[in-house]
């Protein structure tokens, strides 16, 4: 056993070093490109390439640590780097992304900035997940010894289940009438998402879902029933336009699915999660065409279908509309410092802050200087929501200095997507790590203020139920009768 966790811990190493090589080698084509100029459209593409093999070596780096190709870290990791890198992508393979071109709205020089930018930043966060990662998932312990554990699980997941339900769907026909009959840009003029009892309550619906799909994954009416729930979710996500949540919730199943299965089922998942994924990249601008339009029937997506090209030409629009995320660091280089000063890290201890009621602060509410999205949109006077980005963020807060930043925004992400925060029943460690998966599943074109706050009320807020619960039931009368049923129904299996 010590000779295997030696082993694990000296390729972690080897992983440290060749990170930092590559790290050095980013360095030093940085250097040339400075003295060759920003402003040659030679720098661009080879820059854009340089970055292309950092992602590249992101996927291979948890591939190999992880054992799978798809994995919690793999998928953020490629999540990031389509929001952050999608249409300098698209420019490396000679594509063009022709309805929000930011090569034609902003300098090369600005661009090849951005790219230094994000070239360094993702090695930063990627050295940052070294101290995480494990060669495999938690084992799934078949618990017949600790069945207070088992049953406290069930109990505070249909607790959860039960709260949230109903909240959960009435949220969603709001939300159908309103896209039904004003388009999805009917949610921003009529909805008040964000706040209100019932809309705390709705955020546990899915969390609930990953806990019962993880407590009843050997039984498999129940286990079906749970992945049916998921799947419609995430159709009914995709009709109404919420294309983010859809995803989102799509990212925590396929986990879910591919750690829960047996070595014989893993193969035929694995396609099929691929596939699933391989199909989002024609599926987005289907959506983002269509979701506009009020009282839209299939006949409204299959006109999309044609008008839009082809296959080929739907994956260029995926890439380049969801890349134009990296319009924010570049909105931001007119903004700060020159119009606002740097934040030296207060939107993070803002988001923080913003999870403890304003009352407890005279009213004074730190989300107002937290949710960046709604700050930059003002500045720049939008009439439509600018969103934010990781990247953006750590500009925003530090400047260039946000490439270092950037490192300890990863030890928190990584932290928590890893599962290393739960020490005590290890084994719960899969459906939390699905639901932390579907909490940062679009980080890449955020801030980071939502993820905090889901982070206490869908992942801490639940475990310590179960911590807590576990141990008030611990010696308890119903314990004994859990144990006396138990040991009846294994008695009856045996004769």
């Amino acid at each position: 056993m010590e000779k295997q966790n030696y082993s694990i811990a000296s390729t972690h190493e080897v992983n440290r070093v060749i990170t930092l090589f590559i790290l050095a080698a980013a360095l030093l084509a940085a250097s040339i490109s400075v003295f060759i100029g920003l402003d040659d459209p030679r720098v661009l593409v080879g820059l854009a390439w340089v970055g292309n093999g950092v992602f590249a070596y992101g996927i291979v780096y948890f591939w190999k640590s992880k054992a799978t190709v798809i994995n919690q870290f793999s998928l953020l990791w490629s999540a990031i780097f389509i929001f952050s890198y999608g249409q300098i992508f698209l420019y490396s393979l000679g594509l063009t992304y022709k309805r929000f071109n930011l090569f034609q709205i902003y300098s090369m020089e600005l661009i090849n900035q951005y790219i230094l930018y994000f070239i360094f930043s993702m090695l930063f966060f990627l050295f940052s997940s070294t101290f995480f990662l494990q060669k495999k998932e938690p084992v799934i312990i078949e618990q017949t010894d600790s069945i207070t554990r088992v049953n406290s699980t069930k109990i505070v997941a249909f607790s959860l289940f039960a709260l949230s339900a109903p909240a959960f769907i009435q949220q969603k026909m709001a939300t159908y009438r309103v896209t039904s009959s004003m388009g999805y840009g009917g949610i921003y003029a009529s909805s008040n998402e964000g706040s209100g009892l019932a809309y705390l309550l709705s955020l546990w619906f899915i969390p609930a879902v990953f806990l019962l799909f993880y407590m009843f994954r050997k039984e498999l009416l129940k286990k079906n029933l749970l992945i049916l729930t998921l799947f419609a979710t995430v159709c009914f996500s995709f009709y109404v336009g919420d294309r983010g949540s859809g995803t989102s919730v799509l990212l925590g199943t396929i986990f879910l699915l591919l750690t829960t299965a047996s070595e014989k089922d893993r193969k035929a998942y694995t396609i099929f999660a691929v596939a699933i994924i391989g199909i989002l990249f024609f599926v987005y601008p289907l959506i983002a065409s269509v979701r506009g339009a009020a009282n839209r029937t299939l006949d409204d997506y299959l006109k999309a279908y044609i008008d839009a090209g082809g296959p080929l030409q739907l994956a260029i629009n995926t890439f380049g509309e969801l890349g134009s995320s990296m319009q924010i660091w570049l909105r931001l280089q007119s903004i700060v410092p020159e119009v606002q000063n740097y934040s030296f890290g207060f939107s993070y201890v803002a988001s923080v802050l913003s999870c403890i009621p304003s009352f407890f602060f005279g009213g004074f509410s730190f989300a107002n200087y937290a949710i960046l999205s709604r700050w930059i949109t003002q500045i720049e006077h939008e009439s439509y929501g600018l969103g934010f980005s990781m990247l953006g963020e750590t500009y925003y807060n530090f400047g260039w200095f946000g490439i270092i930043a950037i490192y300890f925004v990863g030890l928190f992400i990584f932290w928590v997507l890893s599962g290393s925060w739960i020490k005590r029943y290890q084994d719960l460690r899969i459906p939390f790590i699905a639901i932390a998966l579907y909490i940062f599943a679009f980080i890449g074109r955020s801030s980071i203020y939502l993820n905090i706050r889901h982070c206490l009320y869908l992942l801490l807020f639940p475990y310590l139920a179960i911590v807590i619960l576990t141990q008030w039931l611990e010696g308890s009368e119903l314990e004994r009768r859990w144990h006396s049923k138990e040991k009846d129904h294994q008695e009856g299996m045996s004769q």
